[in-house]
């Protein structure tokens, strides 16, 4: 099952690559770590480091809870599009019947 294409490692993610997408995420977070504790005497590079790290955790366990609820992002994308269009046709609506 296709999930989304990642740019950012040039490949599909998929139920068949899922577990080995999160594996690289957590080695690209221990990478940062093990950088930040060698780079301790750089402030500016601890700040990016650091943050680099923040985003990573946050973008694990978003794909973490997906794993865990079986669904993939494709689908959180098309629930979010279809309650943005609700909520667009609700404010035309609400316009509509204001305006009369």
């Amino acid at each position: 099952m296709f999930d989304h294409h990642c740019p950012w490692i040039g490949i599909c993610i998929g139920e068949k690559n899922k577990l080995i997408f999160l594996i690289y995420l957590l080695v690209q977070i221990a990478q940062l770590v093990v950088g930040i504790l060698i780079s301790v005497h750089n402030i500016g590079l601890l700040v990016v480091m650091g943050i680099i790290v923040i985003l990573l955790i946050i973008l694990f366990g978003f794909h973490a809870f997906y794993v865990a609820k079986n669904i993939t992002t494709c689908k959180v994308i098309n629930i979010i599009r279809g309650i943005l269009e609700l909520e667009k046709d609700f404010v035309y609506r609400l316009e509509f019947k204001i305006s009369i």
